[in-house]
């Protein structure tokens, strides 16, 4: 066995032990979902830059939330350019629920893009849970209520589904395929007690946890990290307990790319704050190593450096326990199996990772919502 062989064989074996975790994590059902509970006053946060053409559906979403308990919505708006601030304003207006804030009454002002924006609307949130979604998702009437829900007196975090709006695009398929195979291994692992990632579309903390960890603080030079890191912080700092909530009633839809370019620079975007995980969670930060590492060596195999059989044998197992992760998952929120999908998914996915894992070096020479990240 050569020495490519053994590196071949040891990443490929850290991954596949990962794949197994999220499978086991899977298998179990959830204990914490209840539809009845002691209302909490929820305050729901909202970063928006530029977000005219999809902030009016949203805040239609939100006017019309079922929720027993005391609410409260707060819009922070980041500089927009266009009628953001107006379309803001006219709800404020006339649902005293809504709040305008603007990203420049943030205290700290060094936060970073996203980051910044937020901990403006949580020092005016007067809720003792913040729930988080962005301006291009929708929701059903029960998402603040199933969220809400979860949060018995020993929980601190609850991880939310998203998913995509459905489309016959190419891309489009495939990002919804790859975001539900994100969120399976993100419900799996915590399922069996940690937690390595969530979605800023759609999580929700004690705002006292937020304090207790020190905000954003801790990670404010870095790109995003308002969802992942920040709850890799939590957990390092202040023993959070995470659960995922997998009721249906709990989903959004985000906005689906239309564009590979599009989606390419989102995914970047993602894979920057991969490098950074190693402070807050090496195992973690191993997994993801393993994965890119096991994709690389799956596509330079081809040139024959390794051994075809071998090539063949890896290649067989991942599809085997991918499969069974995709279809364990899809069982347990109720989601269509589309097979097709996520065969176009799986062999998309090697050249894609390894796409993903080398431009995250470069991801501050992307923009975001306009703005330059370095």
């Amino acid at each position: 066995m050569t020495a490519l062989s053994i590196y071949f064989f040891i990443s490929a074996s850290i991954y596949f032990v990962g794949l197994l975790a999220f499978i086991v994590g899977n298998i179990r059902k959830e204990t914490h979902l209840v539809s009845v509970c002691d209302p909490v006053f929820v305050s729901v946060i909202v970063a928006v830059r530029d977000g005219a053409g999809s902030l009016p559906a949203l805040l239609k979403n939100l006017s019309t939330q079922i929720y027993n308990g005391k609410l409260e919505f707060i819009i922070v708006d980041d500089e927009s350019s266009d009628d953001t601030a107006g379309i803001i304003q006219s709800w404020v207006n006339n649902d005293s629920r809504f709040r305008y804030v603007s990203s420049l009454e943030a205290a700290n002002q060094n936060l970073r893009l996203k980051k910044r924006t937020l901990t403006a609307g949580i020092q005016k949130a007067s809720g003792d849970i913040l729930l988080f979604t962005d301006a291009d998702c929708h929701m059903g009437p029960y998402w603040i209520q199933s969220m809400a829900c979860c949060f018995s007196q020993d929980v601190d975090y609850v991880i939310g589904y998203a998913q995509t709006h459905p489309s016959l695009r190419l891309v489009s398929r495939f990002q919804n395929l790859d975001l539900l195979m994100l969120m399976a291994g993100t419900r799996g692992i915590t399922q069996l007690g940690s937690a390595w990632a969530s979605t800023g579309q759609n999580q929700a903390y004690r705002k006292s946890l937020f304090n207790q960890s020190g905000g954003f603080s801790k990670i404010s030079d870095f790109l995003q990290g308002d969802d992942s890191l920040f709850l890799q912080i939590t957990r390092k700092f202040a023993n959070s307990k995470v659960i995922f909530n997998s009721d249906s009633q709990s989903f959004i839809t985000g906005r689906t790319e239309n564009k590979w370019k599009n989606l390419l620079r989102q995914r970047i975007r993602w894979a920057g704050d991969s490098l950074i995980i190693w402070r807050f969670n090496k195992i973690f930060f191993l997994y993801i190593l393993s994965v890119f590492i096991t994709n690389a060596l799956l596509l330079v195999s081809f040139t024959g450096m390794i051994p075809y059989i071998e090539v063949f044998s890896i290649i067989l197992i991942k599809f085997c326990l991918e499969f069974t992760l995709f279809n364990i998952f899809t069982d347990q929120i109720n989601a269509k199996r589309k097979w097709g999908d996520f065969v176009y998914w799986f062999v998309l996915q090697i050249p894609y990772i390894v796409l993903m894992g080398v431009m995250s070096f470069v991801a501050s020479k992307f923009s975001w919502r306009g703005r330059q990240l370095s």
